[in-house]
């Protein structure tokens, strides 16, 4: 079920109607035979001789290109059609070259490239005498027809009466059918693959395109026999012998222009240097010119073999298929809060017990952290309680004593100490200042890790922002550059992402400022509570050196100061059990949505996009993205279908059912993207079969949604091999010399130079370079798809918590 050659050829033809190249209509201006009054006509037959003449931009032409440019212009005869639908450079007229036929003088055809007519001339006055005399060549330099680089002391005058323009008056599909009948024009080749002589491998995939040979498709005995022949002959072929050391197996085969994957591999060891270079060069030549294998007998074939790795690279892995492996615990129910870090029972103020999860919005999740201050809350008010009672046993004793009798004023009335309870006092003074000492020094120690903890949380949020303010504007840049292609514009972008970035700038401010502000703010308290520890410790001290030396009525209120300390100690304990269970509750509801976060209670409080929806739109997206793909190849196939050296854009993402995806073993187990649909697919969040009728990825003939994970290119067949990003290099050998429009809108077609390029199977460099910069826009859309994905599937939050985790238990311990 995966994307093959028949699927994209399908695809194409219904592309194919919408988006036909203005080309073909000016095509039927470009070839013709339609003869002139003396028999000679300016035609594509003659003109295409000329193509060696033409370098690439900003390049001269080589010793070999100057050699076939001479012949081409005094000595190679013409192609004419002949009897029997044959054609010959023998026919009538054939020795009536572009040059001596007059039709340089042609102002209507020598007006559309004149650079190239005067770089012709040129050449052809620097060609050497054993081509031929100069005069051969027929040209004026005067009137309007006149060509600068025409030397009419060295080349031959116009004829009276001028060659016809064969150039005019064909239709589309008379044109495009004389372009195929004709003797197809052998397209520059690619560099050649050079292998170390120390190079050897396991094996080697073929692919090959069968474009006129059937039947080896199916279970049948004829077709099997159909396989098992071709895998003889090619292993021949590829060896160019009659006994090859090494045999062909035919992986697959796909419909349409039959395309066969095979691997070749030899029994019992590695393909050497020399067997390696064999295949190369055999594939290279399409198997036609090896003497063995009769490959001929398939009809218009073509080969192709991914290069060696460069030196010093390890090759493409072999990726093996496997089942996704899901967590065991995806569908397990919420899970429950551990107990209290304090040891504390999370009981309510009401008395009731709560054994749910993190969940700050249930009155009892709230009522059982409230209730961690209870004891330290307790002890403050016993301790209020008992000095409201000292308070009032000492104005009932006072009050008495002053009316009733002075007995009663022996309620606090000091005795007299000997030195053993003076001895205690001290020591009981010395322990407590000792453990109040214990505490601040506690406080010492835990307040700058506590405040440097709580500095990376709010850090590792503000940092998420940015990353976030970071990617969309990446986005919207993309988006932004995209737009300026007519054919990557969708609507009104530059308004839509100009709001993108306002306003992901403005939150990215407003959370540094905040930042900026608590983290003001903690440096602040950090101050206060390290102030307040030494001024506790301080009194204490001092309470414990006045009990020392013996000044007991300063004693006496300093000790008051300490049981007022005393009170808001237990208030600020009771406080600090709550706030530190709070947190660490915090922090394991982190780790909770990071292991399972469709059941974690946080999910609920940062809803993200339902899985259903994040689904479609990733797949509206990749689906769009191999549509696009598919459009480019369209128009390599109309150019350059049949070019031997042909190859087309690799397709990014593959179409897998959904039940293969998550049930069956794949080479994309290991995508992001697999785990996030088969998850949702576990959870049920696609819904039923009959919702998922209603997406625009159901396939009624698999009966199941397509999805589509990452392909690894090359993809389908190593035909599609080359990356989008790559265009204007993997394909340069289908770039033609020529610019096929006279304008930058690319509205008036050059036909003189439209029909040499459509001859030789390649784009105008004029198309080529914007078909080039709208690969490389395409590119950078295809860039961000990532980004889109992981603001789709909530990847953000994942982030963040996982960045948060490590300081938010920091932050609880130093708590």
């Amino acid at each position: 079920f995966f994307l093959t050659r028949a699927s994209h050829s399908a695809s194409q033809r219904s592309i194919r109607k919408m988006r036909v190249t203005r080309v073909f209509l000016f095509i039927a201006l470009v070839a013709g035979l339609i003869r002139s009054v003396h028999g000679v006509e300016c035609n594509i037959a003659r003109a295409i001789e000329l193509f060696p003449c033409q370098a690439d931009d900003g390049k001269e032409l080589t010793a070999d290109q100057q050699k076939e440019c001479c012949n081409g212009i005094y000595k190679t005869q013409i192609e004419l059609p002949g009897a029997g639908g044959t054609y010959s450079r023998t026919e009538t007229d054939s020795d009536k070259l572009w040059a001596d036929s007059g039709c340089f003088c042609v102002e209507a055809i020598t007006d559309q490239d004149k650079d190239f007519f005067n770089t012709v001339l040129k050449e052809a006055k620097n060609c050497a005498a054993s081509y031929g005399a100069k005069s051969f060549v027929k040209c004026t330099a005067t009137a309007e027809n006149g060509l600068d680089a025409c030397d009419t002391a060295v080349f031959g005058a116009c004829p009276g009466t001028l060659p016809t323009n064969g150039f005019v008056g064909k239709t589309q599909a008379q044109i495009k059918a004389e372009v195929e009948a004709r003797p197809a024009k052998t397209p520059p080749a690619p560099p050649p693959i050079s292998i170390p002589p120390t190079a050897t491998a396991k094996k080697v995939q073929i692919d090959l395109r069968l474009k006129d040979a059937t039947g080896f498709l199916g279970d049948t005995k004829a077709a099997k026999d159909k396989r098992e022949e071709l895998e003889s002959n090619l292993a021949k072929a590829l060896c160019n012998c009659p006994s090859p050391t090494f045999k062909v197996k035919i992986v697959s085969v796909s419909k349409g222009s039959t395309i066969v994957k095979a691997e070749v591999v030899k029994e019992g060891g590695s393909l050497d240097a020399n067997e390696l270079t064999s295949i190369n060069t055999q594939t290279s030549a399409g198997l036609g010119s090896s003497n063995y294998g009769n490959m001929n007998t398939y009809g218009n074939i073509s080969a192709t073999v991914p290069a060696p790795a460069p030196a010093g690279q390890a090759p493409a892995p072999i990726r093996e298929p496997k089942t996704i492996a899901l967590p065991s615990n995806l569908n397990s129910p919420p899970a429950k809060l551990p107990d209290a870090v304090t040891g504390i029972p999370r009981i309510g103020l009401d008395g009731s017990e709560y054994d749910g999860g993190f969940n700050i919005t249930n009155t009892d999740y709230l009522t059982s952290v409230a209730g961690q201050m209870l004891p330290g809350v307790v002890m403050a008010v016993l301790l209020v309680v008992i000095m409201i009672l000292m308070l009032v046993v000492y104005i009932v004793a006072t009050l008495c004593g002053l009316t009733f009798c002075k007995c009663c004023n022996g309620a606090y009335k000091p005795r007299r100490f000997s030195k053993k309870d003076l001895k205690i006092n001290k020591l009981v003074c010395l322990v407590f200042c000792a453990v109040t000492a214990a505490g601040a020094f506690a406080v010492f120690a835990e307040t700058p890790p506590l405040l440097g903890y709580t500095k990376d949380l709010t850090g590792a949020m503000a940092d998420t922002i940015s990353e976030l303010t970071k990617n969309v504007t990446k986005i919207a840049d993309a988006m932004d550059a995209a737009a300026s292609d007519p054919l990557l514009k969708i609507g009104d972008v530059s308004s839509t992402t100009t709001s993108m970035k306002d306003a992901m700038k403005s939150v990215d401010k407003t959370v540094q400022d905040a930042q900026d502000q608590i983290e003001e703010y903690v440096d602040m308290s950090g101050l206060y509570v390290t102030i307040a520890a030494g001024v506790m410790f301080g009194i204490t001290f001092i309470v414990f050196a006045l009990g020392f030396i013996g000044f007991w009525r300063l004693l006496i209120f300093f000790t008051i100061i300490l049981s007022i300390m005393m009170v808001v100690g237990w208030i600020v304990w009771g406080l600090l059990s709550l706030l530190t269970v709070f947190v660490d509750d915090l922090c394991w509801a982190m780790n909770d949505y990071l292991r399972d976060r469709y059941n974690s209670d946080l999910s609920e409080l940062i809803p993200c996009m339902d899985p259903n929806v994040a689904v479609k739109t990733m797949n509206v997206a990749r689906e769009q993205v191999a549509t696009g793909i598919a459009a480019v190849n369209d128009q390599l196939e109309e150019y350059a279908g049949s070019n031997p050296y042909l190859k087309y854009l690799c397709y990014n993402y593959a179409k897998v059912p959904l039940t293969d995806l998550c049930v069956n073993p794949t080479i994309y187990h290991e995508l992001g993207y697999s785990r996030f649909v088969c998850e949702a697919e576990n959870k049920k969040k696609l819904g039923s079969i009959a919702d998922k009728k209603k997406w625009n990825s159901w396939d009624a003939t698999v009966n199941d949604l397509m999805m589509f994970p990452d392909a690894f290119c090359p993809y389908p067949t190593d035909f599609y091999s080359v990356p989008l990003g790559n265009f204007s290099t993997g394909l340069r050998p289908l770039r033609c010399p020529f610019k096929g429009y006279d304008d930058a809108a690319m509205t008036q077609v050059n036909e003189f130079a439209m029909g040499q390029c459509y001859t030789m199977k390649q784009l105008p460099s004029d198309v080529f370079d914007a078909k080039a910069a709208t690969a490389r826009l395409a590119q950078t859309v295809l860039d961000v798809v990532p980004m889109i994905e992981s603001l789709l599937q909530c990847e953000l939050v994942s982030t963040a918590f996982s960045r948060m985790v490590g300081p938010c238990d920091g932050m609880a311990s130093a708590l």
